[in-house]
């Protein structure tokens, strides 16, 4: 079983709607293609959103989800297994206090097609009826999944991912997200698929 990485806004929460990633020069690489990053990657910094608390939690949601989150984070998914990830650290700026807080924009490399096209609740764009312009209920078929990671070595095999067909969804296997949830982490939830969507 897989569930959906769920970093809600909290409107006492520190919020992002700047993305961390470079806007000027060469370097326009996203961090939530789920591939990897080659380049090197200048240092990171960010300012949370006046709109917004000013709680640090262990992840930030923002605008252009991205997976922003602390240390404290990062090292239980390397605890949990999770390696097939990049973390760039980032300097986030609290809009208030200006106070500076260490985390990471962390990229997942790895994309799994396992969306469920029949079960799942999609509006398609016209311009292009093969991409998905709104998702609002989401379906995963997990035997996709299964069928991608047996294909792989099994130190190879990823159980944490990003939705191939829709790569704002982060997808984490069950006993990565046990794993997480026993390291006490806040503001990230893990949710069942069919609980989430663009407006979920």
């Amino acid at each position: 079983m897989h569930f959906v990485i769920t970093i809600k806004p909290d409107p006492a929460g520190a919020y992002l709607v700047d993305s961390p990633a470079p806007t000027k020069g060469l370097w326009l690489e996203s961090f939530k293609h789920g591939v990897a990053l080659k380049k090197k990657v200048p240092p990171l910094s960010v300012r949370t959103d006046p709109g917004h608390g000013s709680r640090f939690k262990d992840a930030i949601p923002n605008q252009s989800s991205d997976f922003v989150i602390s240390p404290k984070f990062a090292e239980a998914l390397t605890s949990a297994g999770v390696t097939n990830v990049q973390n760039f650290p980032v300097t986030v700026t609290d809009f208030a206090s200006r106070r500076k807080h260490g985390y990471f924009v962390c990229n997942v490399v790895g994309l799994v097609p396992c969306l469920d096209r029949t079960a799942a609740e999609i509006k398609w764009a016209k311009s292009d009826p093969t991409e998905i312009f709104i998702l609002r209920r989401l379906a995963i078929d997990e035997g996709s999944i299964e069928k991608f990671n047996a294909a792989l070595p099994p130190e190879k095999r990823l159980k944490l991912f990003r939705l191939a067909e829709y790569t704002s969804f982060l997808l984490v296997s069950q006993d990565v997200a046990k794993a997480v949830q026993k390291a006490g982490l806040e503001g990230v939830e893990f949710r069942k698929p069919t609980d989430c969507g663009d407006f979920r």
